[in-house]
């Protein structure tokens, strides 16, 4: 047994070496997030969120380290394929740009606008366009685009507990539940976790993160700027709701850690179901530190 922490800690030290950059980029985002903390007061918060998601990374290193999977992603042309993903992000952006920033009033607008609103929607962020291009016009099989690898589901449930633990015993104000329940009902929550967001952002972020990463030589340099760029895309969102662009832009760095968690789990296990499961149920407000 001591022999086989020995191998992990190897096995860890190794990975931390062959992907420098990555490993310097996130403990500055580390140091980055704990430093606003404390000028919000919040570090607590911020040391229980980013803890939580590195025990749950070293307890995922470790079980995929006894129980390997060897199994690797199919990509065909990787640098066309990334190069479509890029631009469906890009107009998805676009969108959301226009719909949050420019658009004040969305009820009042004219009929016709909302209407090509909603088509883009459903092309680009839901994202239609880049599933009907992977699956008809390249010819990928549904599994070889994250929907395989159907084992791994339970993976979700201890980190799912382990979120809810983190929420319910230092941050219990952060918890959303109860909130768009009353609000909202049960179907919306459903709705809102997985088919709103969920799915979408999970299967656009496998794409972008893969395929980037077999451009740059460099997997972990992928994932990075796949969440990155993910992460950005919330300050429409966020300065919406505050007309705070500078507010927007903190609180986006502060998912930004979940966001490669996700795109984390992806990876390691080949699929994007136990990413889907988390993130839809998400709702436990730990990322909401500022």
């Amino acid at each position: 047994m001591l022999s086989d922490y020995k191998l992990f800690l190897k096995h860890l030290y190794i990975k931390v070496s062959n992907n420098k950059i990555t490993f310097l980029l996130i403990l500055i985002l580390g140091l980055t997030i704990e430093m606003l903390s404390f000028y919000n007061g919040n570090v607590t918060n911020s040391t229980a969120y980013l803890g939580v998601l590195l025990l749950c990374v070293l307890l995922i290193e470790f079980y995929t380290f006894i129980r390997p999977i060897k199994k690797e992603w199919l990509i065909k042309k990787a640098r066309q394929e990334n190069i479509m993903v890029m631009f469906c992000i890009f107009i998805s952006y676009c969108i959301l740009a226009i719909r949050f920033l420019v658009i004040d009033d969305f009820q009042a607008t004219d009929k016709s606008i909302k209407i090509a609103l909603m088509v883009f929607v459903g092309l680009f962020i839901y994202p239609v366009f880049l599933a009907f291009y992977f699956l008809r016009l390249k010819n990928y099989k549904l599994k070889e685009i994250g929907f395989g690898n159907w084992k791994c589901f339970w993976v979700a449930f201890p980190i799912i507990i382990m979120f809810a633990i983190v929420a319910f015993g230092i941050m219990p104000d952060k918890i959303q539940f109860g909130d768009i329940i009353e609000e909202k009902g049960v179907l919306s929550l459903i709705t809102l976790g997985f088919l709103t967001a969920a799915i979408p952002e999970e299967f656009t972020r496998l794409l972008f993160q893969t395929r980037l990463g077999k451009v740059l030589s460099n997997r972990g340099l992928g994932w990075f700027i796949a969440s990155f760029i993910w992460a950005m895309g919330h300050i429409f969102i966020f300065s919406n709701q505050t007309q705070d662009y500078l507010g927007a832009f903190i609180s986006a760095i502060g998912i930004f850690p979940l966001g490669l968690f996700w795109g984390y789990l992806t990876e390691k296990f080949k699929s994007m179901i136990p990413s889907v499961l988390i993130h839809g149920t998400n709702l436990w407000g730990i990322q909401n530190i500022f």
